[in-house]
């Protein structure tokens, strides 16, 4: 499942590194000088896809909680049924 997620993210980021690779070779060889409106609006659209990034990781890391969360239950269940020989309360 993680494996996925990850894939999934370096997928994402193939096309930002592609830009910023474009904009090193743009600014060492200066064979396609950059205008000052093609900067701004790189950076503008690189901006926007690392918000989108950090956003999907927000949603991950959420999801990340709540699975430790059903997991420290389940721990916590199991711990009751070692320790009492029997839960004290019924599992989600």
């Amino acid at each position: 499942m993680f494996g996925y997620r990850y894939d999934n993210l370096k997928r994402k980021l193939e096309p930002m590194n592609k830009k910023f690779k474009t904009l090193k070779d743009d600014l060492e060889s200066n064979h396609r000088p950059l205008t000052e409106n093609g900067t701004i609006e790189l950076c503008q659209q690189i901006i926007l896809d690392n918000k989108r990034i950090f956003e999907e990781n927000l949603r991950i890391i959420q999801q990340n909680h709540k699975i430790l969360d059903q997991n420290k239950k389940a721990l916590d269940f199991i711990d009751q049924i070692i320790i009492k020989g029997k839960p004290n309360e019924k599992i989600n």
